[in-house]
């Protein structure tokens, strides 16, 4: 599947907000842990005052279509060797984009290993295969 990765662009914004306050909300609610007993109310609130403070001073990077660049397929917000987010549309995942997403986020440098702030599945998963350290705190800096 071919790809083209882009900077973020203000009509991709309600999508970044959507599907990462919407993502991650369900996948905590899927797994163990203490974030399953925060209020939707409480979350949606503060998370989306936490993804507000990480996106002034983090790009977000668009995957999308090469033949149209408005058929986003999913997004990552990171630089270096952080990794805040990364979304993938589920008809596109699978295919590398994810992949595509953080290589465009690592080639601003950063070193080993890819230190990510927000745990989901999907990352769970995919540090059986790569090395990942976790810090959360990243996020609030």
């Amino acid at each position: 599947m071919s790809v083209v990765i882009r900077a973020l662009d203000d009509g991709d914004l309600s999508l970044v907000y959507d599907s990462w306050l919407k993502s991650l909300r369900h996948d905590q609610k899927h797994r163990p842990g203490d974030h399953r007993l925060v209020h939707d109310m409480d979350y949606f609130r503060w998370q989306r005052e936490a993804i507000d403070d990480i996106l002034v001073e983090t790009p977000v990077w668009v995957a999308c279509d090469p033949e149209d660049e408005g058929n986003v397929m999913g997004w990552a917000c990171g630089f270096g060797n952080v990794l805040h987010y990364v979304y993938v549309k589920e008809l596109f995942r699978g295919h590398g984009v994810a992949k595509a997403l953080i290589a465009k986020v690592r080639e601003f440098g950063g070193g080993e290993p890819l230190i990510v702030t927000h745990l989901t599945s999907p990352v769970l998963a995919w540090r059986e295969r790569h090395p990942i350290r976790y810090n959360p705190y990243l996020a609030w800096r």
